[in-house]
């Protein structure tokens, strides 16, 4: 936690989680316990921080600065800014990265693992209903978006 402690604020990583879609519903309380699983991460300018097909072990939340999400056959898909997450699906779903996440300036952000937050979720199972109703919500979003003018698949 020393090495979250000097890359932010408890409070600035506290406000930086309950803007999250992700996190939408869950109290302040348990963003402070969310908090005690997060790790600072600092990004140089143009350091790749992860590349498309990884494992997917951890989730990022960005604090400060911007972070390119590319793909191979697509390429620029988004520009994170600060309060978005970035690699939740991957370790979510554990799929491998479907894209590559590219630091577009000095970045700073929270990155959680895997591993602990399967531990938070047992903990806390009313943030793990919570989580997967705002990921399918989400999904859900980016499906209506990107369907087609009269799609047949979809009632």
């Amino acid at each position: 936690m020393t090495e979250r402690d000097t890359l932010i604020s408890r409070g600035r990583a506290i406000h930086a989680l309950e803007k999250l879609a992700l996190f939408r519903g869950i109290s302040e309380g348990e963003c402070a316990e969310l908090l005690a699983i997060c790790h600072g991460a600092r990004f140089s300018t143009a350091q790749q921080i992860f590349k498309e097909g990884d494992p997917s072990f951890t989730m990022y939340v960005l604090i400060s600065g911007a972070v390119e999400i590319h793909a191979e056959d697509a390429g620029l898909l988004h520009t994170m800014r600060p309060g978005e997450p970035f690699g939740e699906m991957g370790m979510i779903c554990q799929i491998p990265r479907t894209a590559a996440a590219l630091a577009r300036e000095e970045s700073v952000a929270l990155r959680i693992n895997k591993e602990e937050f399967d531990i938070f979720l047992a903990k806390f199972p009313r943030i793990g209903y919570i989580l997967m109703k705002n990921i399918t919500e989400t999904l859900s979003q980016r499906l209506l978006r990107s369907r087609p003018k009269h799609p047949a698949y979809l009632l």
